[in-house]
């Protein structure tokens, strides 16, 4: 049985903080949301490089040891023109002649999943029914749109109107996700090491 008792006059900190570590659905959730968000920045800093050569050339000035402080401003400001969808746009644009269909297929799953982690629903309640019944996930209902929706039918295939996105957080979902993520990032560590630009540094 779930002890409810700590939450019966709100949500104290040392109780949020055992939830968000012990409910396998909430340490989850924060551990992809994370990774995708490290994604989404490797991936625009990624693009910064590609747009501006010079900054490339950082890396050899003084060892190298400013390039990582202006690396993160430039993305840092890029990020405000660039959302999920004219990420992966801009991405694949500039970099998707050089990758699969399946690693293609991995960067626009990955972001799905990135807005849906970060604007999906989340509920104790669901959480623990969830799995007590062997599931557990982040369900999403996209706001309408025509891009979007093409992407979705592309990655998931058709679906019925409006229904609902569904991250899936079952251990192989989560495991697979978690590939999903290391093999763009694996390009984009394959990229910026033939720039001369140490993978650690860079990400």
């Amino acid at each position: 049985m779930f002890d409810a008792a700590p939450m019966a006059d709100g949500m104290p900190p040392h109780f949020l903080q055992y939830l968000l570590n012990e409910r396998q659905g909430f340490a989850r959730h924060g551990k992809l949301l994370t990774a995708t968000l490290w994604l989404q920045s490797q991936m625009v800093s990624l693009i910064c490089l590609h747009e501006n050569p010079q900054l490339i050339k950082r890396i050899e000035v003084e060892n190298g040891r400013h390039f990582p402080f202006e690396l993160a401003q430039a993305s840092i400001g890029r990020l405000e023109d660039l959302s999920s969808g004219s990420l992966r746009e801009k991405f694949l644009e500039y970099f998707g002649t050089e990758m699969s269909d399946e690693l293609k297929d991995d960067v626009a799953r990955s972001l799905l999943d990135r807005d849906a982690l970060s604007h999906g629903y989340v509920s104790l309640f669901l959480n623990i029914n969830d799995q007590t019944k062997g599931r557990v996930g982040v369900p999403w209902s996209p706001r309408p749109n025509r891009k979007r929706e093409a992407v979705l039918d592309n990655v998931l295939g058709p679906r019925p109107d409006n229904t609902y996105f569904m991250v899936s957080l079952s251990d192989q979902d989560f495991e697979d996700e978690l590939e999903r993520i290391c093999r763009v990032m694996d390009f984009i560590a394959h990229k910026v090491t033939g720039w001369g630009i140490p993978y650690a540094v860079f990400s």
